[in-house]
């Protein structure tokens, strides 16, 4: 399950069920990658969590042109 899942891209360890952004470099939320329906659409999260607004937040940046 993807929901509230850290991933730090430093080190690939990732953090499960922490609404809230651990801390430290590198950790980004890791989102689920079938929500990206191309290169310039995604299905966003609902809600008003740090996690949901973090994923929301790449999931726009990685769907840019």
């Amino acid at each position: 399950m993807y929901i509230n899942t850290w991933i730090n891209t430093d080190t690939g360890e990732i953090i499960k069920n922490s609404p809230d952004r651990p801390a430290g470099e590198y950790i980004h939320p890791r989102y689920a990658p079938t929500r990206m329906l191309s290169r310039n659409r995604y299905i966003p999260y609902e809600g008003n969590s740090e996690w949901v607004k973090a994923a929301n937040r790449a999931m726009a940046h990685n769907s840019r042109p």
